[in-house]
């Protein structure tokens, strides 16, 4: 990570394939810092599953190198490549941790047909780009003289080619079918990857592509990215509403969630100070936040699972979770409370500059959805923490607040810092801003 981050100091382009300039290096970190963490947390379940660990690690590292070609690319070539060396190395990922669930390895071959839906999706567009302008590199000069030149129909096909495999990859609405399924039979330890390296690779380059595209002639493309991320807010808070099962719950949030940073994809301007901030407390909180919940309920399946007993995912059978374990509880609370947007939080000053940015730039619709998605939310992470405060829903005699494995402290202690992070960033967000 050390070394990538000095090369932005050179500015080297390599044959005009990959471009260290113009990088938002603030998300590339996040990009590394989340495979970093995902390998920490996975180490336990690596060490209790006695399995081939270095076959991770490499997937992961594979998947670190082909992030990173992805976002500083500089031709659709390089960029192509990069995303298929991601893909490739996550659906590795996803079979790894099919070796204790069948059901994981029946989900790894969905995803490997998704995934070449989505290549063929992306190079049709590719084609029609260099039909257009007999070119591959990210010159966007000749493609912004208008669209509303000759070839119109076929630019703009080639456009939403790129773009609907580029949401298919992240899952926004409506392609957000296998993602339910990723979180439902996924380990937690995958989620963290998931949620913030994969979402931070495939939006820098949405955010590269129609930073360049999205301009004042293209109100068509505007209003289907502004659709989709109206439909994606209201969609995901509706249907978490009624969800008993936690991962389930979590994915629709997430889609919930993904709405908000499509609306940044039809907003974002290089020169926009509001909307650069926006991105970076979004990411940031989501990093935080996952890292917070994932860490916790990853740490509880080791526990109940050492005990001989399966951790349901039911929301149930977390009742009184905050009298068993009470700093697990203290952070997944102050996770909830920030990815709700209560004050005082993170989560808070994110969203309330993504309802800035959208009310400066007349988005009053999407505001609107902001707001009652919001409330939504709300009310669904509220119901959650009182069910961690209610009775005990397990036996009584039970007792393991203190008996557990000495290891785990840390991890613990880890996650708290963490939720505290989140509330100091709350109250002192000029650190950030």
């Amino acid at each position: 990570m050390i070394f990538f981050n000095l090369l932005k100091y050179t500015h080297l382009k390599f044959i005009n394939l990959l471009s260290l300039r113009n990088c938002n290096f603030f998300l590339i970190n996040l990009f590394f810092l989340s495979a970093f963490f995902t390998i920490l947390i996975s180490y336990f379940w690596n060490k209790k599953k006695f399995i081939c660990k270095e076959e991770f690690y490499l997937l992961v590292i594979f998947s670190i190198i082909g992030g990173y070609i992805s976002v500083i690319s500089n031709n659709f070539i390089s960029m192509f490549i990069g995303i298929e060396l991601f893909s490739i190395s996550f659906l590795g990922l996803i079979s790894f941790f099919s070796r204790t669930n069948t059901d994981i390895l029946k989900f790894s071959l969905k995803y490997f047909i998704i995934s070449s839906l989505s290549a063929i999706f992306l190079l049709l567009g590719i084609c029609i780009f260099y039909f257009c302008f007999g070119t591959l590199t990210f010159n966007f000069e000749t493609f912004l003289c208008s669209l509303k030149n000759s070839y119109f129909f076929i630019k703009f096909l080639g456009i939403i080619s790129i773009i609907f495999a580029l949401f298919l990859k992240i899952s926004i609405f409506p392609f957000h079918f296998w993602l339910l399924e990723l979180y439902k039979k996924s380990s937690f330890n995958l989620l963290i990857y998931y949620n913030n390296a994969v979402k931070i690779v495939y939006f820098l380059i949405l955010l590269k592509l129609l930073s360049f595209i999205v301009k004042k002639d293209a109100f068509l493309i505007q209003n289907i990215l502004e659709f989709l991320s109206i439909f994606s807010i209201i969609y995901g808070s509706y249907l978490a509403i009624f969800q008993n099962n936690i991962k389930k719950l979590l994915a629709y949030l997430s889609i919930s969630s993904l709405g908000y940073l499509s609306t940044v994809l039809i907003l974002f301007s290089p020169t926009d100070s509001i909307s650069t901030i926006a991105i970076k407390l979004y990411f940031l909180e989501s990093f935080v936040s996952s890292i917070i919940l994932f860490s916790s309920f990853s740490i509880l399946e080791y526990i109940y699972s050492s005990r001989n007993n399966v951790l349901s995912n039911k929301i149930l059978f977390y009742k009184g979770l905050f009298w068993k374990q009470p700093i697990l509880s203290t952070s997944i609370i102050i996770a909830f409370l920030s990815n709700s947007g209560i004050p005082f939080t993170l989560g808070f000053i994110s969203k309330f500059y993504f309802f800035l940015i959208s009310i400066k730039k007349q988005f009053f619709t999407v505001s609107l959805c902001m707001c009652i998605s919001s409330i939504i939310n709300i009310y669904i992470y509220l119901n959650l923490i009182l069910t961690i405060f209610k009775n005990n829903f397990f036996d009584s005699k039970e007792k393991f607040l203190f008996n557990i494995n000495k290891k785990l402290f840390f991890f613990k202690f880890f996650v708290l810092i963490f939720s505290i992070f989140l509330i100091f960033l709350g109250i002192f967000p000029q650190y950030l801003i």
